[in-house]
């Protein structure tokens, strides 16, 4: 990959690489993954309402969850 509209590129494509390529390959792409990532992480933010400085559009939309600002 060059950049990360490449990767955009790929999972906009994923549909059309999943039927070009077949259910055994995928299977073997699967299986050289989970091999090959050692692991992976995900994280979790949440939002304060009465810590954080929103946009005004935000107090607005979800005004029960922010309050009075």
């Amino acid at each position: 990959m060059a950049s990360l509209p490449d990767v955009d590129v790929m999972i906009g494509s994923g549909k059309k690489f999943s039927d070009s390529t077949g259910e055994d390959q995928l299977s073997l792409l699967r299986q050289q993954a989970d091999a090959d990532i050692e692991s992976s992480e995900a994280d979790l933010f949440a939002l304060g309402p009465n810590i954080s400085y929103v946009p005004e559009s935000w107090l607005t939309a979800s005004p029960d969850f922010w309050g009075k600002k």
